[in-house]
């Protein structure tokens, strides 16, 4: 398979796990999320907020309440002179910190595509790295507000894993037995 070809389909796993994670969450997690991902890419005004939030799944009506709960906990900014919203230095942090997971999976993702495995080990870490990173996020919480952002993120995280998993397993057969190892060493039973 061509490199362009390994690419697109590793998006095209990355979506289909994307949207399947994205349809389990609660709406207002969903939001959240949407929020996070489009602000990464610079300011926005509410009505652009909006719009990404509804090309992500198109139920979605009013992000205001998200806007307001983000700017409580100082991930978000409403500029004065424009209206538009941004992340704060926090607020690029915790995106930063969930594009980073996102990167590490579609390296995994592209590993499987193009080798049809991947190192047990290096998935292993790869899927228990962001469980603790959530989990210190959690516990250095000082609130009941910073806890639900660290569990909408961890949430999402999670089921983004997991729908990606499980689509490689079904694309990739080979992938399967990598899973089994895996599934024995977070269960103990691989030593």
């Amino acid at each position: 398979m061509s490199d362009a070809g390994v690419q697109a389909r590793v998006e095209s796993i990355l979506l289909e796990a994307d949207r399947r994670a994205l349809r389990v969450l609660a709406p207002p997690a969903r939001k959240l999320i949407a929020v996070l991902r489009s602000l990464w890419r610079g300011e926005k005004s509410e009505e652009d907020l909006l719009a990404d939030c509804i090309m992500l799944y198109p139920s979605c009506k009013n992000v205001k309440p998200i806007l307001s709960f983000l700017e409580k906990l100082g991930v978000v900014e409403r500029r004065v002179t424009s209206g538009r919203y941004a992340l704060t230095e926090f607020g690029k942090s915790v995106a930063e910190a969930l594009y980073d997971i996102i990167k590490d999976l579609r390296s995994v993702i592209e590993s499987v595509v193009r080798k049809g495995t991947v190192d047990p080990v290096e998935l292993y870490v790869q899927l228990v790295t962001p469980a603790m990173s959530m989990i210190e996020i959690a516990m250095d919480a000082r609130s009941g507000p910073e806890l639900m952002l660290a569990l909408v993120i961890h949430a999402y995280i999670s089921t983004l894993m997991a729908s990606a998993l499980s689509t490689l397993a079904m694309k990739e057969p080979r992938f399967r037995s990598v899973l089994e190892l895996v599934e024995k060493m977070v269960t103990g039973e691989e030593r």
